[in-house]
């Protein structure tokens, strides 16, 4: 039984009653005409269509038995009453008969939902993502580049030209460029059908949002085109009449659109999922294979890609720079990332700026929620310093120093005193934590914390590293006032601040005790930097700097006068860029040294009682030495005469190198004597991107304590190492469990010969020895190789209960600082040897003493209940708190520097006269 379809069945009754109307008007017999008709189309569709007739059908079939007045045969003859009148009713017939098309096949509703649909919620989510970029702030960029507008306003333009021609169909008027219709129409379809994939994820979400002002329908835009585009496109190749255009050339126009689509997303996708490739095979763990492949992304220069994956943005980028799968792109842990990054470049992802968020370019006033908002407050309170903070400066920074020697006739050892004041500047409307690691000088300890708070000076708690931190985290919780103080590695000490309040300032001071090495007869001063951190410095700022002391003062940077103060102190006082302060030649200052080798200085601090004995560094026996040179690109300005170095070697020493680049590389296995090949194997190698230096240092270290126990160096050369590439706990355990020297050389020794902050090194806590590079870095070089630490002073400390005698014009002050220093060689000792009782009593001494190490720390809170819950107190020891001495302070003290000087003169001079007369 064949079927009719209600269309079909509709359309055929509509013909029947035109050709009804027409023949009654001309006199004919119109049921028997209407019979007739109905019986032939019927018979002649059910014969061409099979078990289902359908409107195309139908349409042939009357296309073929011809319009109403070609059926009655109409024409011009008969009167002209008759004539005219048949003439009017044909043209009602026909315009009836478009009205029924159209109503039928495109009816002003179904129309009007199109346009509106389909075009212009299009339109106005193209306007406001251009002038918002709402979309790109909360999911995507639709629109990063002018091409992709120009490609979004052509969609538009062929869904609005698209239904102009089915329009012109549907009225049965003619239509000019038929092709192009189809074409375009492929075009926009396709195009919108990939925003839609695109977008499928976020149907949900702006299917819930819909009610917000535009945000669903902005996210449904690209649904809403491409099913117009799919309706246009059924009407218009079933419209098209095969006389305006054959099927198979309207086909083709389909297919060309849609080719065309696929063939520009493909350019323009396609090196992104060949970068993705890249990146995917340089994290995978087959060598060879990630070797390869961080070779091809240094050659086409894709280190911005791989900058982009650093950052948890889902998506974001796939009409821009990349395209990524969407499981992986919802993964937060980018490590893998992080440290590709490093390698391929040296710089942490964080050290340098931000990928463009998408949605604030190329085009002016775009303006997208700007995602490091929130990844600041999930850094916020945390132990790494992070990124930078958007809005967050250095405003001031001022370092007083003040220096006296051990002995108040200017000889013997001396020690600094030194207060960094900083203070930070919030431009921007969000809270604001302030992180910065700070390279201490050699052998320092921080000994004072302090936060303005209203105005006024609030000094720090001191307790073990665990509580301090817990009580600034709880603090942060609340929105308060804390301020955080640790150590996180040899040297290196973190400062924490929060909150630097929107538009406003935050000011803290900070103080290390430091003892000077000597060299060749000098005493020297690294000042301290700043060598990673969350906040901008500028390149006006200048560090304003202040130094006293009691002996001969001298600076090598030409931006600080000395003068000598009326009350006898000599002065250097200027101002300092970040680019002096961070060089080491720059920022290193020269003071006179005069021996007091064999004396015993003792000192009393809050109950603390130490002595140090001053005297030649020991230059212990080395048999074995192994250089270990980093190869990363901070390394590659850094001039080293290595034929010097060699040939400066005792001849007695037998050495070796390794070279930690991108592929580890040794020398070789054995020890030999000093010659030219090792100077030209030094010499030659490459540095590029960023190195680990863990497996060198492994391997070097296995080298010399199997070659030669307890006579065996390792001398590390080396730069900053932003990222920790792989895991130091071996590492560790071999500096713990094998030590390669029995004569109380270090292990390693490390000399970094460029400021910034170096992962590893700051693992090996109480593990090496820092090496303070004050003279040239060849003569530093030979000095260690013979045994030495670049530091001709060796203070020997020691902790004692006794009150033995010490030596009578002692500096008080500086004695001081020396119980600080002692016990924090208490507390580094504690730590090697492994023992929790020590390292409990040592801690508890750092905490009397008021000063930072490894085992404790520093916090500044807002309120007496904050202390109370984290079982603080800040009055605690207050006499132990150090400080710069005041102008008139400084006249008092050379007054009783006098005083005691003739006192002890005449005391002298009074046991000789007795000793005479006896």
């Amino acid at each position: 039984m064949i079927e009719w379809t209600p269309e079909a069945k509709e359309s055929l009754e509509e013909y029947l009653k035109h050709v009804d109307r027409l023949s009654r008007s001309m006199g004919d017999d119109a049921t028997e005409i209407v019979q007739g008709l109905r019986s032939h189309i019927t018979t002649e569709v059910e014969a061409q269509s099979g078990p289902l007739v359908t409107l195309e059908h139908l349409n042939r079939v009357i296309a073929a038995t011809g319009t109403p007045q070609q059926v009655l045969g109409f024409t011009e003859t008969g009167s002209n009453t008759s004539r005219d009148e048949a003439a009017r009713l044909v043209r009602e017939i026909a315009d009836e008969h478009s009205e029924k098309r159209l109503h039928n096949h495109y009816p002003d509703r179904v129309r009007a939902f199109v346009l509106f649909f389909g075009f212009a919620i299009p339109l106005l989510a193209l306007i406001v993502e251009f002038n918002s970029g709402i979309m790109a702030g909360m999911y995507m960029d639709p629109v990063p580049t002018i091409w992709h507008v120009a490609a979004g306003v052509a969609l538009l333009i062929s869904i609005l030209f698209g239904d102009i021609v089915v329009v012109r169909l549907v009225y049965g008027k003619s239509v000019r460029w038929p092709k192009l219709a189809l074409f375009l129409n492929a075009y926009a379809t396709a195009l919108a059908t990939v925003y839609f994939v695109v977008y499928l994820p976020m149907l949900p979400v702006s299917t819930v949002m819909i009610i917000a002002v535009g945000g669903g329908l902005l996210g449904l835009a690209p649904m809403f085109c491409m099913l117009s585009g799919l309706y246009h496109m059924r009407l218009l190749h079933r419209l098209m009449p095969h006389g305006m255009i054959p099927r198979r050339t309207a086909r083709k126009c389909t297919c060309a659109g849609v080719l065309l689509v696929a063939v520009l997303t493909g350019l323009y996708a396609g090196p992104a999922l060949y970068t993705k490739h890249l990146v995917k095979q340089a994290i995978s763990d087959d060598a060879a294979e990630r070797e390869r492949a961080v070779d091809w992304i240094r050659t086409l220069h894709l280190e911005g890609a791989v900058l982009e994956d650093c950052y948890a943005l889902p998506g974001k980028q796939l009409f821009g720079r990349r395209v990524d799968n969407w499981e992986e792109e919802w993964i937060s842990d980018k490590s893998a990332y992080h440290a590709l990054y490093y390698r391929l470049t040296g710089n942490s992802h964080r050290s340098v700026p931000r990928p463009e968020i998408p949605g604030t370019s190329p085009f002016a006033g775009r303006v997208a929620f700007d995602e490091t908002v929130m990844e600041t407050w999930n850094d916020i309170g945390g132990t790494e310093v992070a990124g930078r903070a958007r809005g967050l400066r250095l405003k001031e920074s001022a370092i007083d120093v003040n220096v006296t020697t051990f002995k108040q006739d200017g000889s013997g050892p001396a020690i600094a005193y030194i207060e960094w004041i900083l203070e930070f500047r919030n431009t921007d409307g969000w809270e604001k934590e302030a992180r910065a690691h700070i390279d201490m000088p050699p052998g320092a300890v921080p000994s004072r914390l302090t936060l303005w708070i209203d105005g006024e000076e609030r000094e720090a708690a001191y307790g073990t590293r665990e509580q301090t931190r817990e009580a600034y985290r709880k603090v942060v919780e609340r929105r308060r006032d804390p301020a955080l103080l640790n150590v996180v590695g040899p040297g290196v000490a973190m400062l924490q601040c929060y909150p630097v309040p929107p538009s406003g300032t935050m000011k803290v001071k900070v103080g290390f005790t430091a003892p000077l090495a000597v060299r060749n007869g000098k005493s020297f001063l690294r000042l301290p930097y700043i060598s990673e951190c969350n906040f901008d410095i500028g390149p006006k700022l200048e560090h304003a700097i202040w130094v006293e002391s009691t002996v001969d003062a001298q600076a090598r940077a030409a931006t600080l006068s000395q003068e000598q103060s009326a009350n006898g102190t000599m002065t250097l006082r200027g101002k300092f860029t970040e680019e002096l302060l961070q060089s080491s030649d720059s920022a290193t200052l020269e003071f006179p040294y005069l021996s007091a080798d064999g004396s015993t200085f003792v000192g009393e601090l809050n109950g603390t009682r130490a002595q140090a004995v001053p005297g030649p560094a020991p230059a212990a026996e080395v048999s074995k030495l192994c250089f270990v040179l980093d190869g990363s690109v901070f390394m590659r300005d850094v001039p080293i005469d290595w034929n010097r170095v060699v040939q400066s070697l005792d001849g007695n020493v037998q050495v070796t190198a390794v070279f930690a680049g991108q592929k580890l590389e040794t020398f070789s296995d054995s020890f030999f004597a000093p010659d030219a090949g090792l100077a030209t194997w030094l010499a030659s190698r490459t540095f590029e991107g960023g190195c680990d230096a863990v497996p060198a240092l492994e391997k070097a270290w296995n080298l010399v304590s199997s070659s030669a126990p307890g006579q065996g160096a390792v001398v590390w050369v080396h730069g900053p190492q932003l990222i920790e590439l792989s895991s130091s706990e071996g590492l560790q355990q071999l500096l713990r469990r094998r030590p390669a020297n029995g004569q109380g050389l270090p292990a390693l020794l490390s000399i970094q010969v460029k400021s910034g902050p170096n992962r590893v090194l700051n693992s090996l806590t109480g593990m090496v020895e820092r090496v303070p590079l004050v003279s040239s870095l060849e003569d530093t070089l030979v000095d260690c190789a013979k045994g030495g630490t670049g530091n001709d002073l060796q203070l020997t400390y020691s902790l004692t209960q006794v009150a033995e005698p010490g030596i009578e014009d002692s500096n008080s002050s500086a004695m001081e600082h020396m119980v600080r220093l002692a016990v924090n060689d208490d507390v580094l000792n504690a730590i090697s040897s492994n023992d929790p009782t020590w390292k409990t009593e040592a801690s508890k001494r750092a905490q009397t003493v008021r000063i930072v190490t490894p085992l404790t720390g520093a916090v500044v809170l807002q309120t007496k209940q904050q202390y109370a819950e984290a079982g603080l107190d800040p009055s605690a020891d207050e006499d132990a708190i150090p400080g710069i001495p005041e102008p008139s302070e400084w006249a008092l003290l050379i007054a009783v520097v006098l005083v005691l000087a003739v006192t002890a003169m005449r005391s002298r001079a009074a046991r000789r006269n007795a000793v005479r007369t006896e």
